[in-house]
Parts: C-alpha cells; sequence; structure tokens
C-alpha cells in the first residue's frame, strides 16, 4: 500500500474527503532496511509542471523530496555535522503542558509535552556523542537524561525507542517555492534545525495561508509569505555552535537577562509563534 502524498487534511473537514484533484504518490517509497526503493517510472515526472488541466500540486514530501528532485530545483545546503537523537520519555508527574529546553556545550536539548505524562526528547549534539548515547541501555540514558535537564519535570521513568537522523540546512529559495503549477511547503521546501522548534510552525503558517487564498481563489498564489524565522533559526544555531570563554559568557548572560526582562521576552516569544 503505498500513501498519497496529496491530499493532505490537517484536520477532518477541512475540504472534502473526495477532491476533484488527482492524488500523487512519491516516486521513492522506504523499504524496511531504511533504503528506498528506485523512482517508478509511471509518466507523472513529465507531466507535473504542465499537465493539461488545472490541477494545484502542494509538495510537502520531506526533506528528501521526490518532487524537488524530478524537478531539478537547486538548493543550499550546510551540514551542521550534527544528529538528533529522538524519543518518548515518560514523567512520573504532569508536565503542565510546558516545554523545556536546554543549550549545552555541543547542542541542545529540548523536552515537548505530549498526552500521558510523556515528553517528546530531541538531543541535537555531535556524531561522536549521539553514537555514544545510543550504545547506552535504556536505564543508562534516562539516568543521563535526568543529569543533563534536572528534576523541573520530576523523575524520568522510562524512554521508547530511540531514532537519529542527520541535521542539515536544506532551503529553496523562495522565489522557487512555486513552479507553475506545483507549490512547495514545509520541509520539502526548506529543512532547518530543531534549535529554535520553528519547522512546524513554519510548514502549519504556509499551509493557513494556502487555505485562506484557496477559500477565495482556486489559483495558484503569486507567492508566499517570506519566512523570516528560517534565517533565524540557521544564525542562532552558529551561534550557539562557537564555542569561546568570553562568548560563552556573554550568551549565557543574554539568555538570562531575556528570562528576567518580561517584555522583551514576550516579543521574541511572539517573533517566533508569528513565524513569518
Amino acid at each position: 500500500t503505498r500513501t498519497p502524498l496529496f491530499p493532505f487534511r490537517p484536520w477532518p473537514g477541512a475540504w472534502p474527503a473526495e477532491p476533484p484533484y488527482p492524488t500523487l504518490y512519491p516516486a521513492h517509497t522506504p523499504r524496511d532496511d531504511g533504503e528506498m526503493d528506485k523512482p517508478q517510472d509511471d509518466g507523472e515526472t513529465s507531466k507535473l509542471r504542465d499537465n493539461g488541466t488545472n490541477s494545484i500540486i502542494i509538495a510537502a514530501d520531506g526533506t528528501h523530496s521526490t518532487l524537488r528532485t524530478q524537478l531539478n530545483i537547486p538548493t543550499e545546503t550546510v551540514d551542521y555535522e550534527q544528529r538528533a537523537l529522538v524519543t518518548v520519555t515518560h514523567l512520573q508527574r504532569d508536565h503542565d503542558n510546558i516545554a523545556y529546553e536546554r543549550f549545552h556545550k555541543t547542542g541542545a536539548l529540548a523536552l515537548l509535552p505530549l498526552q500521558n505524562n510523556c515528553a517528546a526528547t530531541i538531543w541535537t549534539d555531535t556524531e561522536k556523542n549521539i553514537e555514544a548515547l545510543l550504545q547506552l541501555s535504556d536505564e543508562e540514558f534516562v539516568i543521563n537524561l535526568q543529569h543533563q535537564m534536572g528534576y523541573r519535570l520530576g523523575r524520568f521513568l522510562k524512554i521508547e525507542k530511540r531514532y537519529t537522523y542527520p541535521l542539515k540546512y536544506i532551503c529553496m529559495q523562495p522565489h522557487q517555492q512555486i513552479q507553475d503549477n506545483v507549490i512547495f511547503i514545509g520541509n520539502a521546501a526548506h529543512t532547518i534545525h530543531p534549535i529554535a522548534a520553528q519547522g512546524l510552525n513554519i510548514a502549519l503558517s504556509e499551509i493557513t495561508f494556502l487555505i485562506d487564498h484557496f477559500k477565495s481563489s482556486l489559483t495558484v498564489p503569486r507567492a508566499l509569505p517570506e519566512q523570516k524565522n528560517i534565517r533565524l533559526s540557521h544564525q542562532l544555531t552558529q551561534i550557539f555552535a562557537i564555542d569561546f570563554l568570553p562568548f560563552n559568557f556573554a550568551r549565557q548572560t543574554g539568555i538570562a537577562l531575556l528570562d528576567i526582562f518580561a517584555p522583551a521576552k514576550k516579543k521574541f516569544i511572539r517573533r517566533m509563534i508569528a513565524s513569518s
């Protein structure tokens, strides 16, 4: 069974379950061994840009976008030489829907609230350090995690399976996100470092813009809104990668002052939530 790339409905009833536009499938599909099947020559590639209909294609097929590859769209790519380790941590007490992120010397560690006293756990670090974390038993990992995060969320009980992925900045130029009848959004258009947790916000803002646009006109928009937080997220990653004692002190002092000075903190939060 192949999973359709489109239609995508952000919530039930957002638009008809049986749309009058074609359903597209990825030309590359993952296998159980983690590799990708070869592209399927089903004739769709040559019809993407001009298929003789009024179809609009939303390309939201992820970081390694098949549609982006098929259309030969270049990207700016920066290898952060880091990996992210992702798991789910079970907590002893309620997290009160509060997210925590701690910056350390070689990366960052974030716990994001989930249901049933669980927290999505994203640990970014050098490839060497992430590999060492993978070698730990679940019990050893929980002890290490508790040491890094402290007890603001109470005691950590256990974790679920750990996954890792490389961290790269992979972005199209904004003017390239719309290619005739194909519109690129989300990670297909811009994959960024999770340090500022902006990837989902930016994708949702693009989806919201398209929904509002299509309510008034079933045409391809001239352009998508500028996403200023993409560059901001990239710059934050570079700032936190600098390991120089005076700079480290200034950075830590700045974060502490931001936490104390409520007006600046609220303005920063509004900027990050707005995404554009």
